[in-house]
Protein backbone atom coordinates (compact mmCIF):
# COMPACT_ATOMS: atom_id res chain seq x y z
CA UNK A 1 0.00 0.00 0.00
CA UNK A 2 1.57 3.63 -0.69
CA UNK A 3 2.43 5.64 1.96
CA UNK A 4 0.26 8.36 2.46
CA UNK A 5 1.16 12.14 0.23
CA UNK A 6 2.70 14.02 3.02
CA UNK A 7 0.27 17.00 2.27
CA UNK A 8 0.87 20.66 3.43
CA UNK A 9 -1.63 23.17 4.98
CA UNK A 10 -4.83 24.40 3.23
CA UNK A 11 -5.78 28.02 3.09
CA UNK A 12 -8.95 28.78 5.01
CA UNK A 13 -11.50 31.07 3.76
CA UNK A 14 -10.55 34.02 5.86
CA UNK A 15 -7.38 33.62 4.52
CA UNK A 16 -5.00 31.88 7.11
CA UNK A 17 -2.92 28.66 7.20
CA UNK A 18 -4.45 25.59 8.46
CA UNK A 19 -2.46 23.14 9.97
CA UNK A 20 -3.04 19.56 10.62
CA UNK A 21 -0.82 18.81 13.28
CA UNK A 22 -1.20 15.07 14.03
CA UNK A 23 1.79 14.57 15.82
CA UNK A 24 0.01 16.55 18.85
CA UNK A 25 -3.59 15.86 17.41
CA UNK A 26 -4.08 19.60 17.19
CA UNK A 27 -5.22 22.11 14.12
CA UNK A 28 -4.33 25.56 14.15
CA UNK A 29 -4.93 28.65 12.19
CA UNK A 30 -1.93 30.81 11.62
CA UNK A 31 -1.35 33.58 9.38
CA UNK A 32 0.56 32.97 5.75
CA UNK A 33 4.22 32.72 6.22
CA UNK A 34 4.34 29.99 8.85
CA UNK A 35 6.04 26.52 8.20
CA UNK A 36 5.54 22.98 10.43
CA UNK A 37 9.34 21.87 10.90
CA UNK A 38 8.00 17.97 11.22
CA UNK A 39 11.23 16.72 11.34
CA UNK A 40 11.23 18.38 14.85
CA UNK A 41 8.15 16.68 16.05
CA UNK A 42 9.31 14.82 19.77
CA UNK A 43 8.12 12.85 22.21
CA UNK A 44 8.98 13.48 25.74
CA UNK A 45 9.01 11.52 29.16
CA UNK A 46 6.63 13.37 31.24
CA UNK A 47 5.63 13.91 35.07
CA UNK A 48 3.55 10.86 36.32
CA UNK A 49 4.63 8.16 33.36
CA UNK A 50 2.74 10.56 30.78
CA UNK A 51 4.51 11.67 27.93
CA UNK A 52 4.31 15.21 26.14
CA UNK A 53 4.09 15.51 22.13
CA UNK A 54 5.36 18.49 20.77
CA UNK A 55 5.67 20.28 16.96
CA UNK A 56 7.28 23.57 16.35
CA UNK A 57 6.15 26.07 13.87
CA UNK A 58 8.17 29.18 12.50
CA UNK A 59 7.26 32.20 10.30
CA UNK A 60 10.30 34.21 8.79
CA UNK A 61 13.02 33.50 5.96
CA UNK A 62 14.21 30.29 8.12
CA UNK A 63 13.89 27.96 10.91
CA UNK A 64 17.76 29.37 11.29
CA UNK A 65 16.83 32.91 11.27
CA UNK A 66 12.44 32.88 12.38
CA UNK A 67 10.82 36.32 13.40
CA UNK A 68 8.09 34.29 15.73
CA UNK A 69 8.03 30.31 16.97
CA UNK A 70 5.40 28.43 18.42
CA UNK A 71 5.99 25.87 20.21
CA UNK A 72 2.92 23.79 20.46
CA UNK A 73 2.36 20.61 22.76
CA UNK A 74 -0.15 17.74 24.21
CA UNK A 75 -0.03 15.53 27.46
CA UNK A 76 -3.08 13.70 28.93
CA UNK A 77 -3.94 14.42 31.86
CA UNK A 78 -3.20 12.25 34.96
CA UNK A 79 -6.03 10.55 36.60
CA UNK A 80 -6.23 13.07 39.70
CA UNK A 81 -6.51 15.66 37.59
CA UNK A 82 -8.72 14.69 35.25
CA UNK A 83 -11.57 13.82 38.12
CA UNK A 84 -10.32 17.40 39.52
CA UNK A 85 -12.21 19.67 36.72
CA UNK A 86 -12.23 22.24 36.43
CA UNK A 87 -9.79 22.94 37.79
CA UNK A 88 -9.17 25.87 40.37
CA UNK A 89 -7.90 29.11 38.97
CA UNK A 90 -4.90 29.04 41.27
CA UNK A 91 -3.90 25.07 39.75
CA UNK A 92 -4.36 26.17 36.63
CA UNK A 93 -2.27 29.16 36.62
CA UNK A 94 0.27 27.01 38.93
CA UNK A 95 0.73 25.10 35.98
CA UNK A 96 1.49 27.53 33.57
CA UNK A 97 3.74 29.26 36.08
CA UNK A 98 5.78 25.65 35.90
CA UNK A 99 5.50 25.27 32.23
CA UNK A 100 6.53 29.49 32.00
CA UNK A 101 9.98 28.07 34.63
CA UNK A 102 10.77 25.70 32.45
CA UNK A 103 11.21 27.40 29.33
CA UNK A 104 13.08 30.10 31.43
CA UNK A 105 15.29 27.62 32.24
CA UNK A 106 16.10 26.65 28.71
CA UNK A 107 16.31 30.31 27.53
CA UNK A 108 18.50 31.68 30.30
CA UNK A 109 20.82 29.20 29.11
CA UNK A 110 20.77 31.80 25.77
CA UNK A 111 20.23 34.81 27.71
CA UNK A 112 17.98 36.15 30.36
CA UNK A 113 14.72 35.68 30.78
CA UNK A 114 12.30 38.12 32.63
CA UNK A 115 8.69 37.35 33.82
CA UNK A 116 5.75 40.02 33.78
CA UNK A 117 2.10 38.37 34.40
CA UNK A 118 0.45 35.42 34.47
CA UNK A 119 -3.16 35.46 34.43
CA UNK A 120 -6.69 33.62 33.59
CA UNK A 121 -8.38 34.44 30.11
CA UNK A 122 -10.62 33.17 27.89
CA UNK A 123 -10.36 31.72 24.51
CA UNK A 124 -12.75 32.55 22.15
CA UNK A 125 -14.87 29.09 22.68
CA UNK A 126 -14.81 30.07 26.42
CA UNK A 127 -12.37 27.77 27.47
CA UNK A 128 -9.94 29.03 30.38
CA UNK A 129 -6.44 29.81 29.74
CA UNK A 130 -4.06 30.21 31.77
CA UNK A 131 -1.12 32.83 29.87
CA UNK A 132 2.06 33.82 31.51
CA UNK A 133 3.55 36.86 29.80
CA UNK A 134 7.45 37.80 29.84
CA UNK A 135 10.51 39.08 27.64
CA UNK A 136 13.75 36.79 26.64
CA UNK A 137 16.56 39.09 26.92
CA UNK A 138 20.19 38.12 24.54
CA UNK A 139 22.72 39.72 23.64
CA UNK A 140 21.48 40.85 20.34
CA UNK A 141 18.02 40.79 20.95
CA UNK A 142 14.57 40.96 22.94
CA UNK A 143 11.67 38.93 21.83
CA UNK A 144 8.50 38.65 23.50
CA UNK A 145 7.30 35.08 25.16
CA UNK A 146 3.77 33.83 25.56
CA UNK A 147 2.91 30.67 27.52
CA UNK A 148 -0.46 29.38 27.56
CA UNK A 149 -2.39 26.17 28.97
CA UNK A 150 -5.31 24.90 28.64
CA UNK A 151 -6.91 21.87 29.81
CA UNK A 152 -9.13 20.13 27.69
CA UNK A 153 -11.58 16.97 28.93
CA UNK A 154 -8.29 14.47 29.27
CA UNK A 155 -5.34 16.61 28.16
CA UNK A 156 -3.23 19.53 28.90
CA UNK A 157 -2.47 21.58 25.61
CA UNK A 158 0.37 24.53 25.83
CA UNK A 159 1.55 26.54 23.70
CA UNK A 160 4.76 28.99 23.83
CA UNK A 161 4.81 31.88 21.31
CA UNK A 162 7.88 33.65 20.88
CA UNK A 163 8.40 37.00 18.80
CA UNK A 164 11.15 39.09 18.11
CA UNK A 165 10.89 42.64 18.94
CA UNK A 166 10.33 43.90 15.35
CA UNK A 167 7.38 41.51 15.32
CA UNK A 168 4.04 44.15 15.92
CA UNK A 169 1.55 43.36 17.91
CA UNK A 170 2.89 39.68 18.65
CA UNK A 171 0.03 39.14 22.17
CA UNK A 172 -2.79 39.49 19.44
CA UNK A 173 -1.01 37.20 17.03
CA UNK A 174 -0.27 34.49 20.11
CA UNK A 175 -4.13 34.85 21.41
CA UNK A 176 -5.64 34.03 18.02
CA UNK A 177 -3.39 31.35 17.30
CA UNK A 178 -4.30 29.89 20.90
CA UNK A 179 -7.46 30.36 20.18
CA UNK A 180 -7.83 28.63 16.86
CA UNK A 181 -6.17 25.48 18.07
CA UNK A 182 -9.03 22.07 17.57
Amino acid sequence: EPAAAKRGPTVSRNGLLIFDLAHVDLQAELPVGWHHVEELDRVYPGPLDATIRTSLLFQGPSGDAPTSALLLGTTPLPPQLEARQPLADELLLSIAQFVEYEVASKVQAEGIYRARTCELTHDILGRRTALCDGDALGLDATAAVHTYVRLDRDRAVFALFIADESVPHPRGIADGIVASLR
